[in-house]
């Protein structure tokens, strides 16, 4: 994983982050391990917010530093 950021806004948790995947996997095969990889982190975090981006591997991307 990478590009992983948190917050908090009052009681409420806010996770987000990237995971590089093998880019011939089907949508669905990908979706799964973003699923998987959410429900491990919700185990961890009841009540945050999980958004996860999928990448495919080798990729790239143009980096924002604020």
């Amino acid at each position: 994983c990478h590009d992983l950021k948190t917050r908090s806004a009052g009681l409420n948790s806010f996770i987000q982050l990237h995971i590089s995947m093998d880019g011939s996997l089907s949508l669905d095969a990908a979706h799964e391990i973003s699923d998987a990889v959410e429900l491990d982190i919700l185990a961890a975090f009841a009540n945050a917010e999980v958004i996860i981006h999928a990448d495919p591997e080798g990729v790239l991307e143009p980096r924002q530093d604020f």
